[in-house]
């Protein structure tokens, strides 16, 4: 009896330690076998974590897509990592755009997160995976650590949301707007210079780090024992848009700036009030009203009670009607005097004549002139410097003979000499420099600037010339 004691005792620890090998046999079988299983799973996933998506181009590949949401359990969750938006800030201090892409990265159902994917990206790739894993064939739980580089296109209508606009509207609200829909025409602006490229391509990348939770699935059949993804949470939430430098969410192939942020109104450069005249810019393209909505036309100023040019340059060519009339003087305004000094004519034996004028006649005028108006918004009171001609011609006819009769001498005696033009045809060739320098005011007529008047007024330099072409006779 002592003997079987001792026996049992001296065996006893090899029978202990033969049962410990088979349970270690069984764990490493166990290990083993579900490690395959999880890195088949893993394999799966970075097959089809693409769902299908071409990298080079907008096509899905519906298999792909099928399979890689057969990988995940009904309840799974995934963190949308391609969630990118625009998020829009402003520093009112500085006046400057202080925007950002970021990532929405919420919890969806697999299959809402797989849909959104396959609709809202273009040309997906991933590169750089690294992992590690972790899971306890007791718990039936796989915890697996993945990085990886991932690059991806969205269009305009997926970054873009609807806080976009409405956050940039609230940012600006120092825009002077006469009318009282200020909100809607500012609104409707924006959202037009933002259609007319909505199918612009944005290009992320992004450093991935994801947390990938599986649970093992037995089954009746070995061969159909797998584990299921129930999430997959991401640990970081950077992204980074590549052709989008400066952080306005104008691309760069639309952007004339691509160092600082602007407003798709203006092209990529800054223009707070929206008007499509960049607040900062060269000479002629530079908002002169910046908190004003105003018209590109003017510089960005309003144009009611405005003009659109500092520079006015007006010339003309036409028919000028002229009348230059001639009269013969008086008798006793010849100006003929005797020796004492008294008027020597003889009125009772002379006779003034009658001369006809030719009346009104038209002739040519040609000019310009070149203003320039004070100011850069209303721009109404200026100078301007002008040059004007004009030539006509005139012909003067004698209907009724001209006699001058006056006292004379010759020394000795006292007698009468008469001097008669019995006829006399004068053509008179007139040119007219005119050389005006003019202070300028000018006023729009009506709300709709559709019609102006300007006022001028100062000295003008006027210079005539006459040459004269005649037939007479004159008789002494």
């Amino acid at each position: 009896m002592k003997y079987t004691i001792v026996l049992i005792i001296i065996l006893f620890p090899v029978l202990t330690k033969a049962q410990s090998n088979q349970d270690s046999l069984t764990n490493s079988k166990d290990f083993l076998y579900k490690d395959s299983l999880v890195k088949k799973v893993l394999m799966d996933l970075r097959e089809t974590w693409t769902l299908g998506i071409d990298s080079t181009s907008d096509a899905v590949d519906l298999r792909m897509y099928n399979k890689f949401k057969s990988l995940f359990d009904s309840s799974a969750s995934v963190d949308d990592e391609f969630n990118a938006f625009y998020r829009y800030g402003f520093d009112k201090a500085t006046h400057t755009i202080k925007g950002n892409y970021i990532i929405n990265t919420e919890s969806k159902p697999y299959d809402v997160y797989a849909h959104d994917v396959a609709l809202q990206i273009r040309k997906l790739t991933v590169d750089s995976v690294t992992y590690s894993m972790s899971f306890s064939p007791d718990s039936n739980t796989a915890v697996i650590t993945l990085k990886r580089i991932v690059k991806a296109d969205k269009i305009r209508q997926y970054v873009l949301d609807s806080g976009y606009v409405s956050a940039l509207l609230h940012s600006r609200d120092e825009i002077i707007l006469k009318d009282k829909k200020k909100d809607s025409i500012l609104n409707d602006k924006l959202v037009s210079a933002i259609k007319k490229s909505k199918d612009s391509v944005y290009h992320f990348e992004s450093q991935d780090s994801l947390r990938i939770t599986m649970f093992y699935e037995s089954s009746s059949n070995d061969d159909d024992a797998t584990y299921k993804i129930q999430s997959i949470k991401r640990l970081n939430d950077s992204i980074t848009c590549t052709n989008d430098a400066d952080k306005d969410a104008i691309l760069g192939v639309d952007d004339d700036s691509s160092t600082q942020a602007g407003d798709f109104t203006a092209k990529g450069l800054p223009d707070y009030d929206l008007d499509g005249v960049p607040d900062k810019g060269v000479a002629d393209k530079k908002d002169a009203c910046k908190y004003i909505y105003g018209d590109d036309l003017n510089h960005g100023c309003p144009m009611v009670g405005y003009f659109a040019s500092n520079n006015q340059l007006e010339g003309f060519i036409g028919l000028q009607l002229n009348s230059a009339k001639i009269n013969l003087p008086e008798l006793n305004q010849l100006g003929y005097k005797d020796e004492s000094g008294n008027d020597a004519m003889d009125v009772l034996q002379s006779q003034k004549g009658v001369l006809k004028n030719p009346g009104t006649v038209a002739g040519l005028t040609i000019g310009g002139s070149f203003s320039y108006f004070f100011g850069n918004t209303k721009r109404k009171t200026g100078i301007s410097i002008g040059i004007s001609y004009s030539k006509f011609s005139a012909d003067y006819q004698l209907t009724s003979p001209v006699v001058y009769t006056f006292k004379s001498s010759d020394g000795i005696d006292f007698y009468r000499r008469q001097i008669t033009i019995d006829s006399l045809k004068e053509n008179i060739n007139y040119s007219v420099f005119n050389l005006p320098v003019m202070l300028n005011y000018r006023m729009h007529l009506d709300t709709k600037n559709k019609s102006s008047i300007t006022l001028k007024a100062g000295p003008s330099l006027m210079l005539l010339s006459a040459k004269s072409d005649y037939n007479t006779y004159i008789s002494f």
